[in-house]
């Protein structure tokens, strides 16, 4: 899919900027968020008329964006690290197990139907499900199994299982949570070194850094293609990991 043009970027952000801009009496006065400490009490986005929201201010608007929830992140890799040692090591012990191997079988086909990736610099200008898709081929290029893929679902399970306290309502933190995991892995940057002579004819050697910035929208569609090719083994197996993992990350006996 080609990337949009500047003129097609600016009627859409003219688009939105009148929709923000128009009244509506479709929209609560106050964000309807519940924290510890009582109700939000902010104006929403779309009754102050600096956003689309209709029922969340711009702080908690924000953070649905971001990580799926108006309060709860995603949890960080430090948090995940334990789980996702137990789901590797129960996915290598269980090889033939028949929910396994459906999951693993998935994951690599989505690998190989990736297609090409391309420059880094040219991704910021992609739709997001353009992005998810250099996402998977960035993670096949780099040489990423499908086993290392499929621990991330069911590592994200068994922690929501054990911690539910810990974790967003919905679909949507889920699926983000997925795709910041998966996309940590992949990291889409681009680090090169050349040579260029000043005026003076001498030669300087700059180094040029980019990095690819994740949006959410893009990481929703990571986490939910990966959901769905390991949703029966998300079912089948999250109890299994918690109880490796409170075991020390043993494998199960089969």
């Amino acid at each position: 899919m080609p990337a949009r043009t500047a003129a097609a970027r600016e009627r859409r952000r003219q688009a939105v900027k009148r929709r923000v801009l128009s009244p509506s009496d479709r929209c609560f006065r106050r964000c309807i968020v519940w924290t510890d400490s009582g109700p939000c009490g902010r104006p929403t986005e779309k009754f102050a008329r600096v956003g689309l929201s209709n029922m969340m201010c711009t702080q908690h608007a924000r953070h649905v964006a971001q990580f799926g929830s108006p309060l709860i992140k995603s949890p960080k890799a430090s948090v995940l690290a334990p789980y996702l040692r137990a789901s590797l090591a129960l996915l290598k012990q269980w090889r033939d197990d028949p929910y396994v191997r459906a999951a693993l079988a998935e994951i690599t086909e989505r690998l190989d139907n990736a297609g090409p990736a391309d420059q880094t610099t040219r991704l910021s200008r992609l739709p997001p499900r353009e992005k998810a898709r250099q996402c998977f081929a960035r993670l096949r290029i780099a040489g990423h199994h499908s086993e290392r893929l499929a621990a991330i679902p069911l590592a994200l399970a068994a922690y929501a299982k054990e911690c539910p306290n810990e974790i967003g309502r919905g679909e949507r933190w889920r699926f983000i949570a997925i795709g910041k995991a998966v996309y940590r892995l992949s990291r889409p940057g681009t680090h090169k070194v050349v040579e260029m002579k000043d005026q003076a004819g001498r030669t300087h050697r700059v180094q040029w850094n980019y990095q690819a910035r994740a949006t959410s929208r893009m990481l929703f569609y990571v986490g939910k293609a990966l959901w769905k090719d390991a949703d029966w083994l998300v079912e089948k197996h999250a109890d299994e990991v918690i109880r490796a993992k409170n075991a020390g990350s043993q494998p199960l006996a089969g």
